[in-house]
């Protein structure tokens, strides 16, 4: 299965990095290249697809789970209320499972993403 995350922009994004000239610079300043022609996201040792489609953004698996750098991306975004970021999985031959799709507004994925990153803390914690 691989994992999908899309990313529908408000039109108003504080953050700019709804434009691609800051989404390159974005990559640039965090040690990533993007190949805009194939939609290679990569640094030494990760990677992802990722393709930017004006008001819409998609990162997808390229044989390993999404590098950090995703979750840093959608983090930096700033319209909590408008900003939709949707997950998708797909299968083996490139189909949409449908009952793996899940909507959050931008608030929604980030109050979900600190409660499993506080999960996963507490869990090495008890370990």
């Amino acid at each position: 299965m691989t994992e999908i995350i899309a990313i529908k922009f408000a039109d108003e994004e504080p953050s700019g990095l709804h434009q691609v000239e800051n989404i390159r610079q974005f990559f640039k300043q965090n040690k990533y290249t993007w190949n805009e022609d194939t939609g290679v996201l990569r640094n030494q040792s990760e990677g992802c697809i990722f393709s930017f489609m004006g008001p819409f953004s998609l990162f997808k698996e390229d044989d390993a789970e999404l590098p950090e750098i995703v979750f840093h991306y959608i983090l930096s975004l700033q319209n909590d209320d408008k900003t939709i970021v949707s997950m998708i999985s797909e299968d083996e031959s490139g189909w949409t499972l449908e009952d793996t799709v899940a909507d959050f507004y931008l608030k929604d994925f980030r109050a979900s993403m600190i409660k499993e990153m506080t999960a996963d803390t507490n869990k090495e914690v008890k370990a």
